[in-house]
């Protein structure tokens, strides 16, 4: 998942840019935390499919699932990437200009299959709410860490 913004901002010349770069940072791990404990979770419900457009399964995996395993989402076999994403502290790196989570996850996750079929880019798909939603709880965090010592100029995404 990749939430690309552009905040500018004049500060007055008083303002530390290590000061504003460490409120943008505080803003995106956030966000990063807003994504993880409640957009995450949304992704192992059984309205995902619609709500994430998740590839279409091959009928003989849902059947098979159905089978042997019960259950209606298509993303969970086993339970063990829902437990391992859930569970897992948030291992977030980089600078200002971008921050990564690291999800702890099991390695066939990141597999490209044959059938188009990609885990990974299906548990951090974002609807066209939830990205907005992650730019208003980053633009809270600057605006409350910098308050009245800068003007807001431009959002955009």
């Amino acid at each position: 998942m990749r939430i690309k913004t552009r905040i500018v901002y004049t500060r007055p010349p008083d303002v530390l840019a290590r000061t504003a770069k460490s409120a943008i940072v505080e803003g995106y791990d956030a966000a990063i935390k807003v994504w993880q404990r409640e957009m995450l979770p949304r992704h192992f419900e059984a309205s995902a499919k619609t709500r994430y457009g998740y590839a279409t399964r091959d009928p003989k995996y849902l059947e098979r699932k159905r089978r042997f395993r019960g259950g209606d989402n298509d993303i969970v076999w086993s339970g063990a990437t829902k437990r391992k994403a859930l569970t897992s502290s948030p291992l977030i790196s980089g600078g200002a200009k971008r921050r990564t989570l690291k999800l702890l996850v099991p390695d066939y996750v990141s597999i490209r299959r044959r059938s188009g079929l990609h885990l990974a880019a299906e548990l951090t798909r974002l609807t066209s709410d939830e990205l907005p939603a992650l730019a208003r709880v980053t633009q809270s965090h600057i605006d409350k860490r910098l308050g009245a010592i800068t003007e807001r100029r431009t959002v955009q995404l």
